[in-house]
């Protein structure tokens, strides 16, 4: 009786083992048309620059609304980003630096304005691949980094996080990206992400897909090098509507400035780190 016991309760085992590999998602990104997709993101960046032998260290706090409205177009849908409001709240240097959208005031007011009224189109085929993708940008966003050709590759790449098919739990695909350095760095640096269908589980009522995220970054240019210490983060995206619920990021970099290979300083590198949290606030 004991060994039957032993048996079902092994049978039971193996059974579960089994429907739990059986898992699979299709992770593919879902847009209504007609419909507004606000996004709520969260960033926090420090840095610190050895310059003239000092270190100026940067901290910023930014808080924006990101909206993406859909319209219906011949070969699928389109989709136009755009900056909705935005709180910065930077230190560099020692000097503070504020600016709320809702209550522009002051010179950093004409600095950011650029960045408010631009826009990015894209569009996808009905089955989420990237057709094409057109920025609308104003002059002053230079000041960013942020020239068109960045934020169509930035839009670009984004929408084609998801893999566009059905992944079994356990399994993992590969994502090519990019990150403007402005003011550093010549070129994005390049960044090789794994995503990795971890689990189904529950976030705040859903269910979702857990992806765990992994990558590496670097790249050379000129005399300057990055590297990743830390590049990591976690999805949980909704098969239900298409969309990922929350995304959270962080990025750890270090970057060579010129001359510390000829000077062997340590102080020459370049670090800063990064974590952004983006929520899916609401679809109307």
């Amino acid at each position: 009786m004991r060994q039957m016991r032993l048996f079902f309760s092994a049978v039971v085992i193996f059974t579960q083992i089994d429907a739990l590999s059986g898992e699979e998602v299709n992770f593919q990104l879902k847009f209504e048309p007609d419909k507004t997709y606000l996004n709520d993101v969260q960033m926090s960046q420090s840095m610190m620059m050895p310059m003239a032998g000092r270190e100026l260290e940067t901290k910023m706090m930014m808080s924006s609304v990101v909206s993406q409205k859909v319209t219906k177009t011949e070969e699928g849908i389109q989709v136009v980003q755009a900056t909705d409001t935005v709180n910065i709240d930077m230190n560099a240097a020692g000097m503070n630096i504020k600016f709320d959208s809702e209550n522009p005031e002051g010179p950093m007011a004409a600095i950011f304005k650029p960045m408010m009224d631009a826009k990015t189109a894209v569009v996808l085929s009905k089955e989420g691949e990237v057709l094409s993708a057109k920025a609308e940008t104003f002059p002053g966003m230079e000041n960013f980094g942020l020239s068109a050709e960045v934020m169509e590759k930035g839009a670009t790449e984004i929408m084609s996080l998801m893999p566009n098919k059905v992944i079994p739990l356990g399994e993992s695909w590969k994502v090519t990206s990019s990150l403007p350095l402005p003011g550093m760095t010549e070129k994005p640096t390049p960044l090789t992400y794994t995503l990795t269908f971890a689990e189904m589980t529950d976030f705040e009522g859903h269910k979702v897909a857990k992806i765990n995220i992994e990558g590496v970054a670097g790249g050379e240019d000129k005399n300057l090098k990055v590297t990743s210490k830390e590049l990591s983060g976690v999805m949980f995206f909704d098969p239900e509507i298409g969309q990922p619920r929350e995304l959270k990021m962080k990025i750890g970099l270090e970057i060579s400035v010129p001359g510390a290979a000829q000077e062997g300083d340590k102080a020459k590198m370049a670090p800063i780190e990064t974590e952004t949290v983006t929520r899916l606030k609401e679809i109307k």
